[in-house]
């Protein structure tokens, strides 16, 4: 809740990049659900139904909406559905009647390898006994994305309501011109997942507990936010 117009309310200037995102549906009950970002700010998140439709249609769709709201990139939920989404995107890109610009899709392996592994999720003391690095905390790329969301909608709520200092970076804004129901809708599946550790100590996230439906809009803005491996160094 304290997200939604969060960038208003603290007086951050949004800067940063433009992206999307874009987590696949069944042709069953779930929807496709995308998503679009200016930096910390959720400017866009649109759903639809892929039921009786091809993984290619979901594609065009996701084409559709970049080109109307100006996002040069995409990136997709590439486990199981999504796998063929690339293949989609480069015949969609190709194709000499299209007349929007290209598009750059990435895949998102939520089944993957954590990135930044050697950066410290707990610090420890002062001799670092208790510290936990990544690679050490979550047990896959999924998990390190929800708990990195988890941490701006943590973080927002207390730079805006106890003055705590954060970088604006950190923090994650709502746009107040998302259409009201589906702010209540991502406000509602973004408080369904849940975590737990496994045997080796490490987080794992469940995010259709018991009698609920996978959160799609959640999903997108999941894929949207997650922490990208970091780059070297300017000079190395």
């Amino acid at each position: 809740q304290s997200a939604i117009g969060a960038a208003r309310k603290l007086g951050i200037m949004v800067t940063g990049k433009k992206r999307s995102s874009l987590d696949v549906a069944d042709e069953g009950l779930d929807l496709n659900a995308w998503a679009g970002a200016y930096g910390i700010e959720l400017q866009h998140l649109e759903s639809w139904s892929g039921q009786g439709k091809t993984i290619f249609w979901t594609t065009e769709q996701t084409f559709l909406r970049c080109d109307m709201h100006g996002y040069d990139n995409c990136k997709y939920d590439s486990d199981g559905l999504g796998a063929g989404v690339r293949g989609d995107a480069a015949q969609i890109n190709g194709r000499a009647d299209r007349a929007g610009a290209q598009r750059k899709f990435e895949p998102f392996r939520g089944s993957g390898a954590v990135v930044n592994k050697d950066k410290l999720v707990i610090k420890g003391d002062d001799r670092g006994v208790g510290a936990r690095k990544n690679e050490d905390f979550f047990y896959n790329y999924k998990a390190q994305a929800w708990w990195s969301l988890r941490d701006r909608c943590d973080k927002t709520p207390r730079a805006e309501q106890y003055g705590a200092v954060v970088p604006p970076d950190e923090l994650i804004s709502i746009s107040e011109n998302l259409p009201p129901a589906m702010r209540t809708k991502l406000i509602a599946e973004l408080s369904q997942p849940t975590y737990d550790i496994n045997n080796t100590g490490k987080v794992l996230v469940d995010k259709t507990p018991d009698g609920t439906r996978s959160p799609n809009h959640a999903d997108a803005v999941m894929i949207l936010f997650a922490p990208e491996e970091k780059k070297s160094s300017l000079f190395g």
